[in-house]
């Protein structure tokens, strides 16, 4: 409930490490909410950058001073939180124990929870949680909508603001460009909430062989074997 937390943490984590040691050669740090691979993606890398001394200061004006143990409290509440993932992809528990180390030098705990994926759903809807990590594969940024307008489901619980108007503006637009400048209008908006920290462009690499042929692949990249075949040996 405090951006002034919700920046820091953004700030005190090194994308370009999380990835370089996690992810493949083909990842790349995230620079927006949208992947850069998203139509109508735009760039708020400068909202995104890492900067541990700035996130340090950030939470001393706020308020949150660094205990014995070096973790911060304001007004008696230790600055702790739960992050609930699933084991549904190798690499999220090393990014998120590596993200763990990172904002515990700025003076933020974060305890990890795995949860069966079946359950995820069912945990967001609920909204008993601190912070959900995840991602989700989309070939139109109109998702940010789905996502993220409090006149849908709201399952991350943004509270109403101009960016419901800009959502639904960016929906109807019949204009490419006017389009595109309200979807990177509404990037920027989440973004500098940071109500959600984008960390990853997650990619992934397949690799198919020189005699294997008719492998396919929707908007989403979501592979597709239903006409696949092998070359006779």
């Amino acid at each position: 409930g405090d951006q002034a937390v919700r920046r820091a943490v953004s700030l005190a984590i090194n994308r370009t490490e999380v990835v370089g040691a996690v992810y493949t050669s083909q990842t790349r740090p995230a620079t927006s909410i949208l992947a850069s691979t998203t139509p109508d993606y735009a760039s708020q890398e400068p909202l995104l950058g890492f900067d541990a001394a700035q996130a340090g200061s950030g939470l001393d004006a706020a308020g949150w001073t660094a205990g014995p143990d070096g973790i911060r409290a304001k007004d008696g509440q230790r600055l702790s939180f739960e992050v609930i993932y699933a084991n549904n992809a190798a690499s999220n528990k090393p990014a998120l124990e590596l993200i763990q180390q990172q904002l515990r030098a700025a003076g933020v705990e974060i305890t990890l929870a795995e949860r069966p994926i079946a359950d995820l759903a069912t945990i967001q809807q609920s909204g008993d949680y601190d912070v959900l990590w995840g991602n989700l594969t989309r070939a139109d940024p109109d998702i940010l909508r789905t996502q993220y307008s409090t006149r849908l489901a709201n399952l991350y619980e943004f509270p109403p603001g101009p960016l419901d108007d800009v959502l639904d503006q960016q929906a109807a637009a019949a204009d490419p460009a006017t389009r595109s400048d309200l979807v990177a209008d509404a990037q920027q908006q989440i973004v500098a909430s940071y109500r959600v920290v984008p960390v990853a462009e997650l990619t992934t690499v397949l690799a198919v062989g020189a005699d294997v042929h008719g492998v396919r692949y929707d908007a989403s990249s979501r592979i597709h074997l239903f006409d696949a075949w092998k070359s006779p040996e």
